[in-house]
């Protein structure tokens, strides 16, 4: 349980973050649906994607250990995470933007890997390690980048993991935001870093933190089932 003031601080980051995401779709959209979106602030535990996300979780910080002890070994003896850890400590010296940029340009490189390639389980969310030896969808470039970031001193209470859904092609799509300096940046599989301003064409779904799951709903219940791989 994080303490009173990580809590408050937990709290105003949500709250930013909910400001953010309301502004974006409110611009979008000319009728009132963001009213619906107030009704629902918490996900049921058994919520497919939630669930997914807490195990993701799990994964994150296992991994997450693990690539900080490569970067306390000397030699570092965990093939899997020496890749990772290799990368950090290439990173380590840029701040702000071009950290951002350089984080998102990196796994941008890896190829996009549908589920049922990579695993043959539908909609599965790799851990940031088995990305690195398979690739992924998506949900799996926003969580490798997650981790990175978080390595590389990035707060967890600056980042959310964002499930938008495409009106026009009619699919989900997940990205990674990061709060920089008061503004909310976007880390996506398939374009360069941009601010959250230029995704206004898309509906906000699910914001997913280490500390809140915001569900952010319609009048249309699109959520209802469990969100799919986005298809790009």
């Amino acid at each position: 349980m994080p303490s009173g003031g990580e809590g408050m601080g937990l709290r105003r980051s949500a709250i930013i973050l909910l400001s953010a995401l309301l502004t974006s779709a409110a611009v979008a959209q000319d009728r009132p649906t963001i009213t619906a979106a107030l009704q629902t602030l918490a996900v049921k535990a058994q919520y497919h994607p939630v669930a997914k996300w807490r195990a993701a979780l799990a994964g994150i910080q296992t991994d997450r250990l693990r690539v900080e002890r490569c970067l306390a070994e000397r030699p570092c003896r965990d093939i899997l995470a020496k890749p990772m850890a290799d990368l950090v400590k290439r990173l380590s010296s840029l701040k702000g933007t071009a950290r951002l940029m350089a984080v998102n340009r990196h796994f941008n490189s890896f190829p996009y890997a549908a589920d049922r390639i990579s695993g043959g389980v539908t909609d599965r969310w790799a851990s940031p390690l088995a990305f690195l030896q398979r690739s992924g969808d998506c949900e799996d470039f926003a969580i490798a980048k997650f981790l990175t970031l978080r390595l590389l001193g990035v707060p967890e209470t600056a980042m959310a993991m964002l499930v938008l859904r495409d009106p026009q092609r009619g699919i989900d799509h997940a990205v990674l935001l990061v709060e920089e300096r008061g503004r909310w940046l976007v880390l996506d599989n398939l374009r360069e870093l941009a601010p959250l301003e230029e995704y206004r064409n898309y509906r906000p779904l699910l914001a997913l933190t280490t500390a809140f799951s915001l569900r952010l709903e319609t009048a249309r219940p699109v959520l209802a089932q469990p969100v799919p791989s986005a298809a790009e």
